[in-house]
Parts: C-alpha cells; sequence; structure tokens
C-alpha cells in the first residue's frame, strides 16, 4: 500500500530453479525513508527505502519460501 508505505513479499524457490537468489525489485518505496523490514522467522531490520526496494533474498533448497513485509517507519 503506497499511502500507508508498507506491502509485503512471498517468494518461493521451484524444484528446477538454478538460482538461489532472488533480486527484488520493489516501486513505490521512498529512497530516503527508514522501513522495517520483518522476515518470517521473526528477523527485523531497518533499512532504507533504496536497500529494501533492492533486497537480495537466499533460499538455501528448492521448495523454500520467504515472507517478507515493510512498514515506513
Amino acid at each position: 500500500d503506497p499511502v500507508k508505505g508498507s506491502g509485503m513479499v512471498q517468494l518461493y524457490r521451484c524444484t528446477n530453479a538454478t538460482s538461489p537468489d532472488f533480486q527484488l525489485h520493489l516501486e513505490g518505496l521512498r529512497p530516503e525513508a527508514l522501513y522495517v523490514v520483518e522476515f518470517f522467522n521473526g528477523e527485523t531490520q531497518e533499512l532504507s527505502g533504496r536497500e529494501a526496494a533492492s533486497l537480495v533474498i537466499h533460499l538455501d533448497t528448492p521448495r523454500s519460501f520467504q515472507f517478507i513485509s515493510y512498514t515506513l517507519k
């Protein structure tokens, strides 16, 4: 939701995926603003909009997943 400055990303690594890394290309984030990014395992990070928009997510094994939510701080 660009108005509220929040959103969610769902990633899934297929069984035949050749790379374990996913490069995010999120749009609508304010580059200089600070966002709280929360991962499925409960880990949180504070990242700039620029950092969050281009985050690289690593999924070790096929059929693994990651849910990520972000909120404008």
